[in-house]
């Protein structure tokens, strides 16, 4: 199959050697004048065209109307980067940086911040409207090491901006509890949709046709090799719903090993599947809400400071057995296992599903964080929490 033009909408691509691409383009003006329009030369950009020093090139230039077009060693068509050598991935992804940046300024003019929305609902807009900015094009990129390090990082620094944190922060717990998957698993994800949906194109698509005459397909040659798509089980499933499930499968095993292996506290302490952490969608009045999701981040009690009760400072051992802290609110809690916080405990106790009644122990919980962030954040004033749970 030769194709020598790609047409779609006004996104025109031609292909061949300087004597044929001429050609064609002589025939664009002709078309042109039949269809009383007009071609704009200025934007229209000459890729892989031999150097001035080369042997082939001997002063050729490319014309249209007799106006010598422009040219460049990386053309943007239909969004995505192409150089010499096809798509590239590193100009990709540096590409979508300031269009996500721009996009989520604008978000967090609306309300997508910390002092708007809730946590839940920013994660949903941000997942609706800000990943797929950058997920455009990922299926079929060849992404290197770094590439995927960008990618992580631009998520990061979104994520951060959705609760306020410090741009570098680590973002392990708030995608954990957020039920965000890390930007390797989306790739993986879209990569393997693609490659199953190209098995099921039929034989005269032109994708299909052209990889029966390209020498290097990226189907065979990346595509089809992430960890996701060898995974997949055979028969392969039919239903949209089984794909979701197995995804989710792979995912949660993947996880698993993670908290095995890792040493980061903080992901330890959270709910061990991959859903949205109750605390984000159980009734609570704003202020229990941040208090619990500030618990998750580490936040509170954050760094030790000399407590308020002169004995020691704000850790999590200390302020278990504080006297400024009424002992009867600990008591209510119930018995954890050997070695898990009190709280921790609670807080992986929370039903997955929203219920009608609350734990007894559910006022309890909050109002020990209230008093935790007090204790951690001397220099601020705050209100007495008044019926801490009612909402529930």
């Amino acid at each position: 199959v030769v194709v020598n033009s790609l047409l779609f909408a006004d996104d025109v691509a031609i292909f061949g050697t300087k004597e044929s691409v001429q050609v064609m383009l002589a025939l664009a003006e002709q078309h042109s004048y039949a269809l009383g329009f007009r071609w704009n030369p200025s934007k229209c950009v000459v890729l892989n065209h031999p150097s001035p020093l080369s042997s082939t090139a001997h002063g050729y230039t490319l014309s249209l109307y007799g106006v010598p077009l422009p040219q460049a060693d990386e053309v943007t068509y239909l969004g995505l980067p192409f150089g010499k050598k096809g798509l590239i991935a590193s100009s990709l992804v540096s590409s979508w940086s300031p269009v996500v940046a721009k996009v989520m300024g604008i978000l967090s003019l609306i309300g997508v911040s910390c002092a708007g929305f809730s946590l839940l609902l920013c994660s949903r807009i941000y997942s609706t409207f800000v990943c797929p900015k950058f997920e455009y094009g990922l299926a079929i990129s060849f992404l290197k090491a770094q590439d995927h390090k960008a990618l992580e990082q631009l998520q990061d620094w979104c994520l951060c901006l959705l609760v306020g944190g410090h741009p570098t922060s680590s973002t392990t717990v708030l995608r954990h509890i957020t039920n965000i998957p890390s930007m390797k698993h989306r790739v993986n994800v879209l990569a393997t949709c693609f490659a199953l949906r190209f098995q099921s194109l039929p034989s005269s698509c032109l994708l299909v046709l052209l990889s029966l005459s390209v020498s290097v397909f990226r189907m065979s040659s990346f595509i089809t090799q992430n960890p996701l798509y060898l995974a997949l089980p055979s028969p392969v499933p039919d239903k949209d719903s089984k794909l979701k499930s197995f995804f989710y499968s792979f995912c949660q095993s993947l996880f698993d090993q993670f908290i095995y292996t890792t040493s980061q506290v903080l992901i330890q302490r959270c709910h061990p599947l991959l859903e949205v952490d109750p605390v984000l969608f159980l009734p609570a009045t704003r202020a229990e809400r941040s208090h619990l999701v500030c618990y998750h981040l580490g936040w509170l009690p954050g760094v030790p400071v000399e407590c308020s009760c002169g004995h020691d400072h704000t850790s999590h051992c200390h302020l278990h057995e504080c006297p400024c802290i009424p002992e009867s609110l600990w008591d209510d809690l119930p018995v954890c296992p050997t070695g898990v916080h009190s709280i921790d405990a609670c807080l992986n106790l929370l039903p997955v599903r929203p219920r009608k009644h609350c734990h007894p122990w559910w006022p309890s919980l909050l109002t020990l964080l209230w008093y935790i962030e007090t204790l951690s954040y001397p220099d601020r004033f705050f209100t007495e929490a008044s019926s801490p749970g009612s909402l529930w």
